[in-house]
């Protein structure tokens, strides 16, 4: 089985820079390649272009199920801009009094005429207490349903997703592999393929961040990240793709269809 990861673009000014005719194109590429599945990063699209719709349509003209996160109100007409406080801020020209924050939920597109299914809100961005890493382990081997559960099958594989910072599940030890969080038994067994589509590609947290990988992919089983280039970071660092411990792909070897994004299809 083949996925197709992609890694897009974030200006320094925070801006999106990817349309829906850069994400359509991705998806026919994806699917030329024969890939069953696109993983896409949160935040791939500009907020004006990025409803259901244009995914579902998507998923069903090139027959590829398709990972995406989604506002939660895709109807507005607005720029999406990332400050360097990290906070997601937009200006709404049909209601300028909503401000801030907003929620994106993250969806599985299926190739055919099946509703979009959401999986189970990201539980925390870096460091978890006791019950978020609780809640994420019991979601994680949970078929995806409506806003709950975490894992999907494909082709005979059991597919489970972290979502951006989740991946700090893991505590890191100077001199020693990374240990669970709060004591908890990571659930190897229950899934095949680990994916984690994440907003913004790993600067500094870099040498932190691929001992996670490897821990991920343990026990024979496959790790596949992606993630959004920002300001100066290493196209290197916007995709991982690991099996048993050790990494096979990185963003290095992704094709740069355009300067403002690339895709790498691998065989899972």
């Amino acid at each position: 089985m083949k996925i197709s990861l992609f890694a897009g673009r974030i200006s320094d000014q925070g801006i999106i820079q990817q349309t829906n005719c850069d994400i359509e194109e991705a998806a026919r590429i994806a699917s030329t390649n024969r890939s069953k599945l696109l993983v896409l990063p949160g935040w791939s699209m500009r907020f004006k272009d990025c409803h259901l719709d244009f995914y579902r349509d998507q998923a069903s003209k090139y027959e590829i199920h398709i990972i995406a996160e989604v506002p939660e109100n895709s109807k507005w007409s607005t720029e999406c801009v990332l400050p360097k406080n990290g906070k997601l801020k937009k200006k709404s020209s049909k209601n300028p009094k909503k401000k801030g924050k907003k929620n994106w939920k993250t969806y599985l597109f299926y190739p055919d005429d099946r509703q979009p299914i959401q999986f189970y809100e990201q539980q925390f961005v870096s460091n978890p207490c006791a019950p978020q890493m609780g809640r994420l382990i019991a979601a994680l081997p949970t078929p995806v349903n409506n806003g709950n559960g975490r894992q999907f099958q494909l082709v005979g594989r059991n597919i489970s997703v972290l979502l951006c910072g989740e991946f700090g599940a893991l505590q890191n030890h100077e001199g020693g592999p990374p240990t669970v969080q709060h004591n908890r038994n990571w659930p190897y067994d229950s899934y095949h393929i680990l994916l984690n589509p994440a907003h913004r590609s790993i600067n500094h947290y870099h040498q932190h961040f691929t001992p996670k990988c490897a821990f991920f992919s343990a026990n024979n089983r496959v790790f596949l990240h992606c993630a959004n280039c920002v300001g100066g970071v290493s196209r290197g660092r916007t995709i991982y793709h690991y099996k048993n411990g050790a990494q096979l792909h990185s963003g290095n070897n992704a094709n740069p269809i355009y300067d403002n994004w690339r895709l790498l299809t691998v065989t899972v």
